[in-house]
C-alpha cells in the first residue's frame, strides 16, 4: 500500500463550540494535520479544540492584536511554508471539504489528484442556511440540509495546494484563490461545504434572509455544478493537454525503460569481459610463480654446490681488483 499523502489544514476558528468541534472532527478523523488559529475566539470555543489535543494532529495559536481576515491570510502563508505537509488547505470553522466523488473522502481525493500530477484544487463553496427557527446544535451537517451555491460560482476558489518551491499569495487574492507560480490546477471542482458562525441568534436572522435554499443531495449537487460550468471547454482543454502529458511522460519511460535494458546488457557484457580478463591474469601470474619457483631452486642448487665453494677465493680476488 501507498504511504498516506501528509496533508495540513489551516483553520481559522470562531466562537461557535459546536462548529470547531464538527469541522476538527471531520479533518481529525480523516489524519489531517490542523493548525487551528484563533483571532480573539472563547475560552470556551478553545476550551471545545483542547479535547482534540491529545491526538498529536491539533496545535493551536493565539493571534493577538489585529485579527483582520488579511493578518490571518498573511499568518497562512508563513505557516504553509513552516509546517510540515505535502499539501496544505484554507479553511474557516464550519467548513466541511469533500471530494468530488461521492464515497471518496477529502484527503483520499487528494492523493488522487497529487498521483494523476496536479498541484492545485478548486472548489465549489455551498452556503448551507437555515430555513427556519429551530434550534440547532451539534453537527451542523445534521442540521442544516439546505444550501444556495455562494455567488459567482465560476468563481476561482482554490483552497487547497501542495507545497511548492515558489511564493504562497494568499492575501491579495482576498483568500480563496492560492497563487502559485506554474500551478496545475485539477479539472475538476472539490466540494467545501459552509456553514454560518455565530450562534442561534445569526441562523435566525439568516433564515429570515434568506428563505429559499436547496435540499442538498450529493450526487445532485455534483451534476449541477459540473452542469452549471461555463468553462467546460477550457476544463476539456486541460484535460486532454494533461492526456498529452501523461502520454508524452509514459513514452519517455518507455524510452529510458530500453536504455536502461540496453545499458544493463553493455554492462553484462562488460562484467564477463572483465571476468575473463580476470581469469588469463590470474592463470598467467600462476606461471610466473611457477618460473619463480624453479629459477629459485636452481638459484640454491648452485650456492650450494662444490664449484660454488671452491671458486670463492676467486670471486674474492675479482671484487678487490673491481674495488682498484
Amino acid at each position: 500500500m501507498a504511504a498516506r499523502i501528509p496533508v495540513t489544514a489551516l483553520v481559522a476558528a470562531c466562537d461557535d463550540v459546536d462548529l470547531i468541534g464538527a469541522t476538527l472532527d471531520d479533518l481529525l478523523g480523516q489524519g489531517i494535520r490542523v493548525h487551528l488559529l484563533s483571532p480573539g475566539s472563547s475560552g470556551e470555543a478553545l476550551a471545545e479544540a483542547g479535547r482534540f489535543q491529545s491526538g498529536g494532529l491539533l496545535s493551536v495559536e493565539h493571534l493577538e492584536g489585529d485579527a483582520s481576515p488579511s493578518r490571518v491570510l498573511r499568518r497562512k502563508e508563513v505557516l504553509a511554508a513552516e509546517l510540515e505537509g505535502d499539501w496544505f488547505v484554507d479553511l474557516a470553522s464550519g467548513e466541511f471539504p469533500e471530494s468530488p466523488w461521492p464515497g471518496v473522502p477529502f484527503r483520499e481525493g487528494v492523493e488522487q489528484v497529487d498521483r494523476l500530477g496536479f498541484d492545485a484544487i478548486d472548489f465549489a463553496v455551498l452556503d448551507f442556511r437555515p430555513v427556519d427557527h429551530t434550534p440547532r446544535r451539534g453537527d451542523p451537517r445534521a442540521a442544516l440540509r439546505f444550501y444556495e451555491p455562494r455567488n459567482g460560482a465560476d468563481r476561482l476558489e482554490v483552497r487547497c495546494w501542495k507545497r511548492h518551491p515558489g511564493p504562497l499569495d494568499l492575501a491579495s487574492t482576498r483568500g480563496p484563490r492560492a497563487s502559485l507560480p506554474g500551478r496545475r490546477l485539477f479539472p475538476l471542482r472539490f466540494l467545501l461545504r459552509h456553514y454560518p458562525c455565530g450562534g442561534q441568534d445569526r441562523s435566525e436572522r439568516e433564515a429570515s434572509e434568506k428563505p429559499s435554499a436547496t435540499p442538498f443531495d450529493a450526487w445532485f449537487a455534483r451534476l449541477d455544478l459540473a452542469r452549471g460550468r461555463s468553462d467546460v471547454p477550457a476544463l476539456e482543454q486541460d484535460l486532454s493537454r494533461s492526456r498529452a502529458d501523461l502520454a508524452a511522460a509514459r513514452g519517455e519511460i518507455e524510452r529510458l525503460s530500453e536504455e536502461l535494458r540496453v545499458a544493463r546488457g553493455e554492462l553484462d557484457r562488460s562484467r564477463e569481459g572483465l571476468r575473463a580478463r580476470l581469469e588469463q591474469e590470474r592463470a598467467a601470474l600462476q606461471a610466473h610463480e611457477l618460473q619463480l619457483a624453479a629459477l629459485r631452486h636452481r638459484l640454491d642448487s648452485v650456492l650450494k654446490s662444490r664449484i660454488w665453494r671452491w671458486s670463492a677465493p676467486l670471486r674474492t680476488l675479482l671484487d678487490e681488483l673491481a674495488r682498484r
